[in-house]
């Protein structure tokens, strides 16, 4: 069937506004939104408007609300100051598995925002020194290596004064994780 030619402005018109409409639908997901407000306020206090924005576009693309974590949002209004260290520790364990799949621009960013909501967070250190030596930026690598050694000692010392059991914390993981760690700061 062939389309009359005074009909094609029409249809690029149509096409466009179809367009539009499909991407205004697409962009209306805000994950944020489905959180308590003061458990977002408190993150947004951490990580500003920006940091909300790429939260958002994470848990779009890797799909957070399959996620037990987010199964019953009312989980998030209590105890908030500890719901904020395992979003924290959730969008590490999500920067790690993306990093393997080589999302390593979407990896960064989790294990940063990550760091902003807890600057301590030994793992997410160590993570981003591990994806940063893949990115060929070793300053960045040793950097990161070095802030994870201090909170690994750190929580060494913790350790000794009050013990952990060993299935909770392995004594040989962060041993390893801690060699790993140096050989990153002894590359020339």
């Amino acid at each position: 069937m062939k389309i009359k030619y005074y009909l094609c402005p029409i249809l690029i018109i149509i096409s466009f506004f179809l367009f539009i409409s499909c991407s205004k639908d697409n962009n209306k997901y805000n994950f944020h939104e489905k959180l308590p407000k003061e458990f977002i306020g408190r993150i947004e206090s951490k990580i500003g408007k920006d940091g909300i924005n790429e939260i958002d576009k994470l848990a779009l693309k890797y799909n957070f609300s399959s996620q037990d974590l987010f199964k019953d949002f009312n989980y998030f209004k209590e105890d908030i100051d500890y719901k904020i260290e395992l979003f924290a520790s959730f969008l590490c364990s999500v920067g790690n598995e993306i990093s393997i799949h080589g999302h390593t621009r979407d990896a960064e960013i989790a294990f940063k925002t990550s760091l902003k909501l807890k600057p301590k967070n030994n793992m997410a250190h160590s993570s981003l020194a591990f994806l940063y030596m893949g990115m060929g930026k070793t300053e960045e690598a040793k950097k990161e290596a070095k802030k994870a050694l201090i909170l690994i000692r750190e929580l060494k010392e913790k350790v000794k004064k009050t013990p952990i059991p060993e299935e909770i914390m392995p004594e040989s993981t962060l041993r390893r994780l801690e060699t790993e760690l140096v050989k990153i700061l002894n590359i020339p």
